[in-house]
């Protein structure tokens, strides 16, 4: 990605809105000269919104290593129809829905009209600590900071103190004018309730608007306190039905929201005139936001039925009423495979679609009715996780050349970041080759061979490996089986050992990380699978 991207991450309970350049510089201990690097960060607590691929919910996951090289060709911006763009190298993936299933697809892969996985919504951004930029502190969070430690309290509760100047401009809050003021009980310490209007006057952070560094732990009524207070501050909104339309200046200030109205349970579109102006339209704040899934972002359940979807309706059904419809067919299916039966109705439903068939005195689901079943069960994952699929509206190539950046994030292999709210695929390891950019170093850059290592040996998991000490593993996607067959065609690996566990990858199509071991034992990876690996070294 892109080092001007925004990320949301996590650290001991600090939340923090960056970029992916400066929480890597943090990460790496300063700014890169541009060769590739990585950093494993086992025990360093930091962490990213991920998405679980068995719920399809949104939380925070622990990053496992961070990345960063150069490349010398172009990025790749892509928009979507809700505001969202993310800046990308063309090997990098976002997510798409086939049969019910999100998978990776690589960017350049992607077309105008095809749709892409995105966050519905993240979970509460709430923590006990201090939000602080990746890089510096300035005197607001200073201040917030020596609050914290003075053991002031802040709550929603409806008694607000007496707080003075610093308190105030570590909170963003414009006293003056709105906070209500009077002591709190003694006994309890101070208690502070901002009203709406005490969040009018936006802070300015590094010289443009933004979200005030304290508000990104604070608990959700306060958020929602500070986001009202601002609505009303910038004094460009208004409402209609059951949106709220406000304009901002700045990209920052936008994106920012957009994060923050999603950990609300809010809906958020994005439009854009040229770069100053952006118009937000929230929906939720009011009652509660339910995204809507369209007929073209998922085919394959829309031939199954049309679930109540009226001929020429448009903008799709609401997740929340197209649950009951799907889970209604599924338990139905259920309930014919495992009794035979089902009610009249929806039994000559099902024999009309040849989902069912005679079989004796009951029915019994076709092969196409456990197909349906199927489907159905993966489209009730979607419809109840914290992901919807949105329309590419271009893919814009724009000028390359710098340093990229990348996360690996294990479980969903996933992180959110990019403007306004993105899903991104993490960087896949795919350790054959790395070792061997290792070994014999990359493409781009073969002839420099004092970067490289020969002696270095891939001790990593072998497709063999997991056949013979029968690991739990996951099916190869698209991708990685594309990346198998392009690693076939490169000279580097013509070597014995790297041509027999291509083609065994290829024939069992699964792929297992050293994590698996865990089905031995705590200890089985030291005691015996690293041994064995070590002796395998040496003949090698």
């Amino acid at each position: 990605m892109a080092g001007d991207e925004p990320i949301l991450v996590r650290r001991d309970g600090g939340i923090y809105y960056t970029t992916m350049q400066k929480l890597a510089d943090v990460i790496f201990g300063g700014r890169g000269d541009g060769s590739p690097e990585w950093r494993v960060l086992e025990g360093e607590r930091w962490e990213a919104l991920s998405f679980d691929p068995k719920t399809l919910k949104v939380l925070w996951t622990p990053i496992s290593v961070a990345y960063r090289h150069k490349v010398d060709g172009p990025l790749y911006e892509v928009k979507l129809e809700d505001g969202r763009r993310v800046k990308v190298t063309r090997n990098h993936s976002l997510f798409t829905l086939r049969q019910g299933e999100v998978t990776p697809i690589a960017t350049s892969e992607l077309k105008v009209g095809q749709h892409v996985m995105m966050p519905i919504r993240l979970p509460p951004l709430e923590s006990g600590g201090v939000h602080h930029e990746a890089k510096g502190s300035s005197k607001a969070e200073k201040s917030w900071a020596a609050l914290v430690q003075e053991g002031v309290e802040v709550c929603p509760e409806p008694h607000p103190a007496i707080v003075d100047r610093r308190t105030a401009w570590a909170l963003g809050l414009n006293v003056g004018r709105s906070l209500r003021r009077r002591e709190g009980p003694a006994d309890k310490g101070a208690h502070l309730r901002p009203s709406g209007m005490g969040w009018a006057k936006v802070r300015k952070v590094g010289g443009k608007p933004g979200v005030p560094a304290a508000v990104w732990g604070m608990p959700s009524e306060l958020k929602l306190e500070f986001v009202k207070g601002l609505m009303t501050g910038l004094r460009r909104g208004h409402r209609y039905g059951s949106a709220t339309f406000y304009g901002t200046s700045g990209e920052k200030l936008s994106s920012q929201l957009a994060y923050l109205l999603r950990s609300l349970g809010c809906g958020v579109k994005v439009s854009t005139e040229g770069r100053s102006k952006v118009t937000l339209h929230v929906s939720g704040l009011t009652r509660k936001a339910s995204p809507r899934l369209s007929p073209e972002s998922f085919p394959e359940l829309f031939e199954i039925s049309r679930f109540g979807l009226r001929k020429g309706q448009r903008g799709g059904i609401p997740y929340a009423r197209l649950l009951r419809y799907v889970e209604a067919m599924a338990s139905s299916l259920r309930e014919v495979e495992a009794t035979g039966r089902t009610s009249p109705g929806m039994l000559s439903y099902l024999s009309r679609k040849g989902f069912v068939e005679r079989s004796g005195l009951g029915y019994s689901l076709t092969t196409k009715g456990v197909r349906a079943f199927r489907l159905l069960e993966r489209a009730s994952s979607l419809l109840r996780g914290d992901l919807e699929p949105v329309k590419v509206t271009s893919v814009v190539e724009r000028p390359g050349g710098g340093t990229v950046y990348d996360l690996t994030v294990p479980g969903g292999r996933s992180f959110v970041a990019g403007r306004n709210c993105a899903l991104v695929h993490n960087s896949d390891p795919w350790g054959a080759h790395i070792a061997m950019v290792i070994i014999s170093g990359s493409a781009n850059a073969a002839h420099l061979r004092e970067l490289t290592t020969p002696a270095a040996k891939w001790l990593g998991v072998y497709a063999t490996d997991i056949i013979k000490y029968k690991l739990p593993y996951e099916k190869l996607n698209e991708l990685d089986i594309k990346r198998l067959y392009e690693l076939q065609k490169d000279p580097r690996y013509e070597e014995k050992l790297w041509k027999e566990e291509i083609e065994c990858f290829l024939k069992y199509r699964r792929k297992a990380e050293q994590e698996a071991f865990a089905r031995y034992g705590l200890t089985y990876i030291v005691d015996k699978y690293l041994p064995e690996k070590l002796e395998t070294a040496r003949s090698l």
